[in-house]
């Protein structure tokens, strides 16, 4: 008894299978049993519940959900720089400028402080409002985080199962 998607997986090229294995390999890793959606230090985490107890365990559960919230924020932030990046005129400066510049010695011009950062750039081919823009990732982050936030209080003591979560 053959599987159905054989005729199917063999007739594709050596990528696509690839890509299909891993597709299926990711999706079967990310849904599977007790994985809480995420199997990111699953096998450390269950080491620390069988050697230090429950509540070390949520300790580092609690942690680990941290670190991906950060993440998410870390991503908005970061698309925001992103099209600051994009759009900075980057040969009306010297070499000498833009070590200034990540050293943080120029203030005023430094990606590390908002000086940096213009309302709109001369010439550039995209255009958008920066003031609208930073106020939606601020507020786009803000509601992730408190949608998470209650997502997870929602949800305590929900389920019984709740060993490798």
């Amino acid at each position: 008894l053959e599987h159905p998607f054989i005729d199917q997986w063999q007739n594709m090229s050596g990528f696509r299978r690839k890509l299909n294995d891993w597709k299926i390999w990711f999706y079967n890793k990310w849904t599977s049993p007790g994985s809480g959606g995420s199997g990111l230090w699953r096998k450390h985490l269950v080491n620390i519940q069988g050697n230090f107890g429950e509540s070390i365990f949520a300790f580092f559960q609690f942690t680990r959900w941290l670190m991906m919230l950060n993440c998410i924020m870390a991503l908005f932030y970061g698309l925001l720089i992103f099209a600051h990046v994009w759009q900075f005129p980057f040969a009306e400066y010297e070499a000498t400028q833009y070590l200034d510049m990540a050293l943080g010695n120029e203030f005023e011009e430094s990606w590390w402080f908002y000086g940096a950062y213009k309302p709109n750039y001369s010439g550039s081919a995209i255009s958008f409002n920066v003031a609208f823009t930073w106020i939606a990732v601020s507020v786009a982050s803000a509601l992730v985080s408190v949608v998470a936030v209650l997502q997870v209080l929602l949800n305590a003591g929900v389920q019984d199962d709740d060993e490798y979560i």
